[in-house]
């Protein structure tokens, strides 16, 4: 199977205050939980846009930086891999690299716990990041609090 010429990734944008404007980096089921930016809009007033990175490979960080990065000038990833090895670590470290002067603020990681998964379903809940850990990187990224 021949592999696309370029990453496809979606965005979508959310807009409803002009506060802080940062972006949301999902890969796999993390999706799910980005979509927590209407409740960042209300709790928080910041303006959200999700991006979620559907291939790796080829995997084209400059559409990332050229329609997020430079826009909106702060970033967090969610992922529920591991914080070490991950697409999250992948992501940081391309922006980190190739677009440090338009950071106003650190690349800001949400990852699962460095855990083994556990089998237990209210343990693997433990394991995997959720809204409020999403919410909590957005307020640091945002310097709210």
């Amino acid at each position: 199977m021949p592999a696309p010429e370029r990453s496809a990734v979606r965005y979508r944008s959310i807009v409803l205050a002009f506060l802080v404007v940062l972006s949301v980096i999902t890969f796999m089921d993390r999706l799910a939980i980005a979509v927590a930016g209407p409740r960042i809009q209300r709790e928080l007033g910041i303006s959200v846009e999700l991006i979620d990175v559907q291939t790796l490979l080829p995997f084209d960080i400059h559409q990332i930086i050229r329609e997020s990065v430079k826009k909106t000038n702060r970033i967090v990833v969610a992922e529920e891999s591991h914080p070490v090895c991950s697409v999250n670590a992948e992501i940081s470290a391309q922006v980190m690299e190739k677009a440090f002067d338009y950071l106003d603020a650190p690349v800001k990681r949400v990852s699962g716990a460095d855990v083994p998964m556990p089998y237990a379903k209210n343990l693997e809940q433990l394991a995997v990041p959720d809204v409020n850990q999403i919410i909590a990187a957005v307020k640091e990224v945002a310097y709210i609090e």
